[in-house]
């Protein structure tokens, strides 16, 4: 029997579905659902308009935009462009998904495909 400190977030997670599928009382969380949703939302449209602005001043002044948008304007040095490509390959999948397959069974052959990339990138 585990006591409350030893729960992992996943059981506790768990646990509260399972009560929540069982007709369980509505937990804290699941009271203030419309709280959450719409602060998420008033942030989304906030950061949304900021970038919005930001991008029409600056792509309003430039010369060739489109060449400032894609290449940089041309002023980027190649270990910049090197890193955005090496961590933009880097997400969730990669991160947690590749881990959890290369555990599941126990095969490190699946990591050639992050370690290939890095490699082509370098050629």
């Amino acid at each position: 029997l585990k006591t409350p400190q030893h729960i992992s977030a996943f059981e506790l997670l768990c646990l509260l579905d399972t009560a929540m599928l069982a007709g369980g009382a509505p937990t804290k969380a699941s009271e203030n659902i419309g709280l959450h949703v719409s602060t998420f939302l008033i942030w989304t449209f906030l950061v949304a308009s900021l970038t919005w602005l930001v991008v029409r001043y600056h792509v309003g002044k430039s010369s060739n935009p489109s060449d400032d948008y894609f290449a940089g304007g041309r002023a980027l040095r190649w270990y910049i462009v090197a890193g955005s490509l090496m961590l933009t390959n880097l997400s969730t999948e990669q991160l947690v998904g590749l881990n959890g397959g290369i555990f599941a069974d126990g095969c490190l052959a699946r990591i050639w495909w992050e370690a290939g990339a890095a490699i082509a990138m370098l050629v």
